[in-house]
């Protein structure tokens, strides 16, 4: 019932056994019908929850709550939340809320993880009996580009008519799991409309839930993309570290290519570093290796740069990276 809502806390010491502490609802004021996502902020030492609000009166959406660290160890509060029953209700401190007046389609739940100091949150929205995922990107957990949402730039597409995710992709597993040049993402898939999950008895073909894998490109979150012809990016700059650089590049037609420049940060070439010396790429690569005739990056290591790729042909950038 709506009396009952209400977020609940829990901890085990091995994963299997779990117990509660004692109160029914530490936070009584949330009214979530769905999933709760907890993430450890370890570089701000606090905790992120964020989980759903459900407020028939004033619309649907969802809140995010932090909670700042105790003075335990933070590898003690991730195995074992024992400091929770320590702080009371007022202790967590809302930092966003979203509602959405709109029933027809709304944020249902979000996870969030941190990638390369970027928060990222998969956006389960609730469109007209589906379950769609979304990507929404933030600087500080709080303030979030919802452009993926607004614009209707899915994540992840169903697999088809008649297949386990038709309905809908839900839940996706966060932090994602890494291995090699891929992340690998869980979801749960519905091959049926929202509420209809729970089939009648004498149903000859009962609707489902299943455990779904997705996986990207590393760092393939996101990226700039080339459709034809020639475009230039430049970076803003940024103080050069490391004995190298590396690119993720994936060119998407043949012929296509990747020319890297490094400017001052006022915007000049660096002698040396010009276009000219660059030794083009062409191959699919998630580690692409910067190199110029004559010239290295470990000669600029302390010095403010910028960078300048120049993609001719259809192509993909999705990172950069200095190699130690």
């Amino acid at each position: 019932s709506r009396a009952d809502y209400g977020l609940t806390f829990a901890h085990s010491g091995n994963g299997r056994k779990w117990s509660t502490y004692g109160e029914l609802n530490p936070l009584d004021n949330v009214r979530s019908d769905t999933g709760n996502s907890m993430m450890w902020d370890e570089e701000l030492g606090l905790y992120r929850l964020a989980t759903r609000l459900v407020d028939f009166d004033k619309g649907r959406g969802y809140i995010q709550l932090v909670r700042e660290r105790m003075d335990s160890p933070w590898h003690e509060m991730i195995l074992d939340l024992v400091f929770l029953p320590l702080l009371p209700e007022q202790q967590w401190r809302e930092v966003d809320r979203y509602r959405v007046p709109d029933l027809s389609r709304q944020i249902y739940i979000l996870q969030m993880q941190k990638y390369h100091q970027i928060y990222v949150a998969y956006v389960n929205m609730y469109e007209r009996s589906e379950n769609r995922a979304y990507l929404a990107f933030s600087r500080n957990g709080i303030d979030w580009d919802w452009q993926w949402v607004r614009e209707g730039w899915r994540f992840l597409e169903a697999g088809g008519a008649g297949t386990f995710d038709e309905f809908g992709q839900m839940n996706i597993s966060s932090p994602f799991l890494t291995m090699g040049d891929k992340h690998y993402l869980y979801y749960i898939g519905a091959n049926s409309p929202h509420g209809a999950y729970i089939p009648p008895s004498d149903s000859p073909d009962p609707p489902y839930l299943a455990l779904g894998l997705a996986t990207i490109r590393l760092d393939g979150l996101a990226c700039l993309e080339l459709l034809e012809g020639q475009g230039e990016l430049e970076t803003k700059p940024f103080v050069c570290e490391g004995k190298s650089v590396e690119v993720n590049w994936e060119p998407k037609a043949s012929q296509a290519s990747l020319v890297v420049e490094v400017l001052d940060a006022d915007g000049a070439v660096v002698p040396g570093f010009g276009a000219a010396r660059f030794q083009a790429i062409e191959q699919d690569s998630c580690h692409a290796a910067c190199v110029w005739s004559g010239a290295t990056w470990a000669a600029l290591r302390g010095k403010n740069v910028r960078l300048r790729f120049k993609l001719k042909g259809a192509g993909r950038l999705y990172s950069f990276c200095a190699m130690p």
